[in-house]
């Protein structure tokens, strides 16, 4: 059996599994997607664990076979994101539909379909005694929830995790270019509430002369961005000239345009400009979305009050060097300086995680490089990721072991949205570097 047909035939159950980490109705998924990965584990002869006390249960499985080699620790999650055919799906969401050369479903690139291209390949691979490295596989149930255990639990498991070099496969690569990601930026989500009264007012007896909590917070969320949308924070002084000039070079050398990035976004606009180009903007500048507003009457028709309270959900990237005690310093100051006097403001911070410059001089990345160009014919993309693995700073950080973000998933993936898919094309692409990788 070739690898592509081995993971198909591992696939459908894996993916039927609702391992929805972020609802806890379906905890009862999360073991038996951990129970499940045991079982096929065993089937190959691995060491198996499944690591409750963080969570959800870890599934730990360990191949140490090979005399003299070296191990490879790769990790993926196991969690996925919430699925229903009230979203927008064309199919169930959780059964594998292959149509148009994609297989779509939830999880599909995000993260199962991704780490399956390493197990299938390494089962094989052990099938036919041509592996190459001894192996451990770290695979989570709290990835999607916000891995709010994870760094507890590598530092009680850091001798079982110890390794020469570690892979992961958890993002998009950019168009047809194989793409491997060279930093984070780091993440805070916090909720900002605001207090204008102790209770609504009536919009007719006090409208005009009382203030509005939610006038107030829109206020503020104005003015946390400039006219060009750049997050302006008394004390960030985040400016061009902090960024090495061949990070910048790197940036502006990769071939998709701003019109391109258009079409995959299905927006209007993209904000940048001659001098900072949408890789560096968004890969090594802070920014702050809004993720939620509510404040008043939202339901139907009308209530006539004035609110007394509002609250904002942000979420804020951080540039990959600024920690995220330093940046909640600098915010909780700024709102304290720009808030109304009539005001009282709480910030409620929730997780958060560091950035981080990954590792990349080493020969293990050296290696996986020269193979994506060899299977994909085109250069390798070095991406400072707007986004965050966490595991992949606690790994560097940690652990202190070497190795790389390798994406494996079609750009137009649609991960966390209805329809989510992995063209069949790039997956099987992925399982040829897989084989080459960890083959001998």
């Amino acid at each position: 059996m070739d690898t592509y047909s081995l993971y198909r035939q591992l696939l459908d159950k894996f993916i039927s599994f609702k391992s929805i980490s972020t609802d806890p109705e379906y905890k009862d998924e999360m073991m038996a997607t951990a129970k499940y990965l045991e079982k096929i584990f065993k089937e190959y002869d691995f060491d198996v664990k499944i690591i409750e006390g963080y969570g959800n249960p870890f599934a730990y499985a360990e191949y140490n076979k090979l005399k003299d080699a070296e191990t490879c620790l790769i990790y993926g999650h196991y969690d996925v994101q919430p699925a229903s055919l009230e979203d927008g799906w064309d199919s169930e969401p959780f059964v594998v539909d292959e149509r148009d050369g994609k297989l779509y479903a939830r999880g599909i690139v995000d993260n199962k379909g991704q780490v399956l291209v390493h197990i299938a390949t390494i089962f094989n691979l052990i099938k036919e005694g041509k592996l190459k490295y001894n192996i451990k596989f770290l695979i989570e149930g709290d990835e999607e929830s916000g891995s709010v255990e994870i760094d507890n639990f590598i530092a009680d498991h850091k001798n079982l995790l110890k390794s020469d070099f570690f892979i992961i496969s958890d993002g998009p690569i950019l168009q047809d270019y194989p793409t491997i990601d060279v930093s984070f930026r780091g993440v805070i989500n916090c909720e900002l509430k605001i207090k204008t009264s102790g209770k609504d007012l009536h919009s007719g007896m006090y409208g005009g002369i009382v203030p509005n909590a939610a006038e107030e917070a829109a206020r503020i969320i104005n003015i946390l961005k400039d006219e060009e949308h750049w997050l302006n924070i008394e004390g960030l002084n985040e400016e061009i000239d902090m960024i090495d000039v061949t990070i910048i070079e790197n940036n502006k050398s990769i071939p998709i345009s701003a019109d391109e990035l258009l079409v995959t976004t299905g927006t209007k606009v993209i904000f940048y400009d001659e001098e900072i180009d949408p890789f560096t903007r968004n890969g090594l500048f802070t920014s702050m979305e809004v993720t939620g507003f509510n404040s008043g009457y939202t339901g139907n028709g009308f209530r006539n009050a004035v609110p007394g309270k509002a609250s904002v959900k942000l979420n804020f990237r951080l540039r990959p060097d600024i920690t995220p005690n330093e940046f909640k310093k600098l915010f909780s100051k700024h709102i304290e300086s720009i808030i109304a006097d009539y005001a009282d403001f709480e910030i409620i911070y929730d997780q958060d995680s560091p950035g981080v410059f990954l590792n990349t001089d080493n020969t293990y990345l050296e290696s996986s490089i020269s193979i994506l160009e060899e299977v994909f014919g085109k250069q390798v993309l070095k991406l400072y990721q707007g986004a965050i693995v966490p595991i992949g700073v606690l790994i560097q950080n940690e652990l202190q072991i070497p190795g790389g973000l390798i994406n494996l998933a079609n750009e137009d993936s649609d991960m966390h949205a209805a329809n989510e898919n992995f063209d069949i094309g790039v997956l099987k692409k992925g399982i040829k570097f897989s084989e080459k990788f960890f083959g001998k």
